[in-house]
C-alpha cells in the first residue's frame, strides 16, 4: 500500500526563477513465504541431469509472514533558473525512514527489526549554451532498504540493514525537435549480495561500484521512420569484499556491454499500419564472485506490426509481434548468482479499444 502527495510552486526573485517542490510518500509492504527444499544433485545447465522426481523434501514450512517493509520520506527541492533557462541549478534534500522487520514464517515471531532514517542531499547543474544542446552534472544520495534473500537461500527470511547509495552523473543532451541524443557517464556505489553455492546462505559480500557510459538516440530520422536505441558500457566491480578476497572482480550479473535498437516504419500504402523491429545484445556476465563461472553473450531479434483503425466509431489498435525471432537459446545472469533461461520464440497478439 503506497501513497504520495506534494505541492509545486513557481515564482521569481528578481532575475532568478524558482520552481519549488515539496513532496511526501509512504509505502508499506508485507511479504509472505512458504517453502519446500529438496536435496542437491550434480547437473549442468547445458546437459542437465533429469530426475524421475524431486525426491524427499529436506525441509519445508507452510506459508507465513516473512518480513515487513515501511518507507517514509519527505523531500524539498528548488530549481533556480537564470538567463532565460540557459543556466539552472537544482538543490534538494530528502528525509527518509526505512523500517524493516523480519519474521519466522513458521512461528510468526519477529526475528529482526531495523528502524533507521537519514537525510540525503541532491544537487544538479545544467548549462545550455544554445537551445539545442545542454550539459549537466548531478550528485544524489538515497537510503534504500536492505536486499531480500532470494527463494532457495538458506536464510530466506533474513533482514539486512538499509544502506545509502551515492550516484554521480555528468552528461550532455542534443534536442533537435524531431531527433535527439544523449551521452552520460555515471558512478553508483551500493552493497553487493550473493548466494554461497555450498552453504546457500545469502549475504552482502561488500560494496559494488558501478561505473559506466551510456549513449541514447531517439526520434524521426526520415519521414515515417523512427528509431529508439542505445548502448551502455558498464564496469561493475566488487570493492571492500570480506578479506579483500574478491576485490576488483566483476560484479555478479552485470554485463559489460548492453545495446538495443528499435525501428518503426509507417507504411505509406496503408495509413495506420506500422512495422516494428528490435534487436537486443547483452555481453557475457559473471555468476560467481570469484569470476570463474559466467554465462555467454546473447542477442535476440524481434519483429512486429500494429494497425490503428476505427471499429464502430471506436479507436482500435491491433498488434502482433514475434520475440526472439530466431529462437536463440541463452542464459541471463542474475545479481543474486542464479541464471535464468531466456524466453524462446514467442508470438504475441493483442487488440485494444478506446471507450
Amino acid at each position: 500500500m503506497s501513497g504520495e502527495a506534494g505541492v509545486r510552486a513557481r515564482f521569481d526573485t528578481g532575475p532568478v526563477g524558482h520552481e519549488v517542490v515539496v513532496s511526501g510518500s509512504v509505502l508499506n509492504r508485507t511479504d509472505w513465504l512458504g517453502q519446500t527444499n529438496y536435496g542437491n544433485y550434480l547437473t549442468n545447465i547445458y546437459t542437465p541431469t533429469l530426475l524421475a522426481g524431486p525426491g524427499t523434501p529436506v525441509s519445508s514450512f507452510a506459508e507465513g509472514k516473512s518480513d515487513f517493509l515501511g518507507l517514509r520520506s519527505v523531500g524539498v527541492a528548488d530549481t533556480l533558473s537564470m538567463m532565460n533557462g540557459m543556466l539552472q541549478v537544482t538543490v534538494g534534500a530528502r528525509q527518509q525512514q526505512v523500517i524493516a522487520n523480519g519474521f519466522d514464517p513458521a512461528s510468526g515471531l519477529e526475528t529482526a527489526h531495523y528502524d533507521q532514517s537519514a537525510t540525503s542531499p541532491s544537487v544538479a547543474l545544467l548549462v545550455r549554451p544554445i537551445k539545442e544542446v545542454s550539459f549537466y552534472a548531478s550528485y544524489i544520495e538515497g537510503l534504500s532498504p536492505g536486499p531480500t534473500p532470494p527463494a532457495g537461500a538458506a536464510n530466506t527470511n533474513a533482514v539486512f540493514a538499509p544502506f545509502k547509495t551515492r550516484q554521480y552523473e555528468v552528461g550532455t543532451k542534443l534536442d533537435l525537435g524531431r531527433f535527439g541524443a544523449s551521452l552520460a557517464a555515471f558512478q553508483i556505489s551500493l552493497p553487493s549480495g550473493v548466494v554461497d553455492p555450498v552453504t546457500k546462505i545469502y549475504s552482502l559480500d561488500g560494496e559494488q561500484r558501478n561505473r559506466g557510459v551510456e549513449l541514447n538516440t531517439f526520434g524521426e530520422v526520415a519521414p515515417g521512420i523512427r528509431v529508439l536505441g542505445g548502448v551502455t558500457y558498464l564496469d561493475a566491480r566488487l570493492t571492500k569484499t570480506e578479506g579483500q578476497l574478491h576485490d576488483g572482480n566483476h560484479a555478479v550479473g552485470a554485463p559489460g556491454w548492453q545495446s538495443n535498437l528499435g525501428i518503426e516504419w509507417d507504411a505509406p500504402f496503408l495509413p495506420g499500419l506500422t512495422a516494428t523491429a528490435r534487436t537486443i545484445y547483452t555481453s557475457r556476465a559473471y555468476v560467481s564472485t570469484d569470476n570463474i563461472q559466467s554465462v555467454p553473450a546473447w542477442m535476440t531479434f524481434d519483429l512486429g506490426a500494429r494497425y490503428a483503425t476505427s471499429l464502430a466509431g471506436r479507436p482500435t489498435t491491433f498488434r502482433g509481434s514475434v520475440t526472439n525471432l530466431f529462437d536463440n537459446r541463452y542464459w541471463i545472469g542474475n545479481p543474486t548468482g542464479y541464471v535464468i533461461s531466456g524466453m524462446p520464440r514467442t508470438l504475441w497478439l493483442s487488440m485494444s479499444v478506446d471507450f
